[in-house]
């Protein structure tokens, strides 16, 4: 597993060259953003959508030498991977980096690995414990850590490479618009 707190690191850079960090807002802000996307994965999961990341490198293999638009890495990622479980986990994460590089925390899983974590349950019941544990702890490190820790296990649990899925969203991150072409 990569250092954790090089994604951080990363995602913040990011968020705050497009435009995320103009104003201060709250963390319950930021929180709620995070809760948004492991909503947003359990919508995915409810319609099907499911990343194809063969498709999508695929894809990638054949645009290499070409200038056409419908193979750019943009077009490709939302083709194959844009709005999946996959991309809406990532997502999820990459707020969390992004919120831990705004508050400068350190991302350790080592110091939580003692921490007993019940994976029993639907989808959807895994999603709701990971949400009641960002929302119901009172130390941001701990909320962010355990929450951090509660969607790496899902993924795995679900045969999903968590690490791909937020780098390729970072890429797919740092090439958009002002804010997303989103008002926050």
């Amino acid at each position: 597993m990569k250092n954790l707190n090089i994604y951080r690191d990363q995602a913040h850079k990011i968020a705050c060259e497009h435009g995320f960090y103009e104003y201060p807002l709250s963390i319950e802000h930021y929180k709620c953003l995070i809760v948004s996307e492991l909503m947003e994965a359990v919508e995915a999961d409810r319609k099907g959508k499911r990343a194809s990341i063969r498709a999508f490198n695929t894809r990638q293999c054949v645009g290499r030498s070409s200038k056409d638009v419908t193979v750019s890495y943009e077009y490709n990622f939302g083709l194959c991977i844009k709005d999946t479980v996959e991309d809406e986990l990532a997502d999820a994460c990459i707020r969390i980096f992004d919120l831990a590089g705004y508050k400068n925390i350190d991302l350790d899983f080592e110091s939580g690995k003692t921490t007993i974590i019940d994976q029993k349950g639907t989808f959807t019941e895994k999603i709701y414990k990971t949400v009641h544990v960002l929302v119901g702890c009172e130390q941001l490190n701990r909320c962010l850590t355990l929450t951090l820790m509660r969607i790496f296990l899902l993924a795995e649990s679900m045969g999903i490479d968590i690490e791909k899925h937020i780098q390729l969203k970072m890429e797919y991150n740092n090439s958009r618009s002002y804010k997303h072409g989103k008002k926050y």
